[in-house]
């Protein structure tokens, strides 16, 4: 069985989104484990609580087949250099790494988009995203899920359904 590692905000994530994407990774028989800046009960924007199983200090990449990192709370939240070193383990051993929303920002300061294709959430008032990616060398993309190498960057979680097509020889 093919193992996921979840990165979320501790506080705020976005329940909807993460619910989601967990029925979605075991509906195709991938087993989930949570990571985030500490153990205990991440709380949802909603009120849901979820165990985190790991530390990001904590995580070993090699227990993991893909890493898939929601969209952050806010970005501040989420400029930790454990993840970006998380993030560039798992890039460097050419494991699935998979961004949601807000977070190619984060891969993008991890330096992983450099040269690479990528999405990113942003809005007619919020261009931040975009601004970040393309600061730190990324190609920018308009589509809503775009796969380069073995990062795939989503404009938001509900795309997930679209990855079925991008992700199955990767896993």
């Amino acid at each position: 069985m093919k193992k996921a590692l979840i990165v979320l905000d501790f506080h705020n994530f976005n329940d909807e989104e993460f619910f989601n994407l967990k029925n979605f990774l075991e509906k195709r028989g991938i087993e989930t484990k949570i990571a985030s800046f500490k153990k205990g009960w991440a709380m949802g924007a909603s009120g849901n609580e979820v165990k985190v199983d790991f530390s990001i200090s904590e995580v070993n990449e090699n227990h993991f087949d893909l890493l898939i990192v929601c969209s952050p709370f806010s970005l501040k939240s989420f400029d930790n250099e454990n993840l970006y070193s998380l993030i560039k383990k798992f890039f460097q051993k050419k494991k699935l790494i998979i961004g949601l929303s807000l977070a190619p920002v984060i891969f993008a300061k991890a330096g992983i988009l450099k040269g690479k294709k990528a999405t990113v959430w942003s809005s007619s008032f919020d261009k931040k995203g975009i601004e970040v990616l393309k600061e730190k060398g990324a190609i920018i993309s308009k589509e809503k899920i775009v796969c380069d190498g073995n990062v795939i960057t989503l404009q938001d979680s509900s795309f997930l359904s679209d990855l079925d097509f991008f992700w199955k020889n990767m896993l």
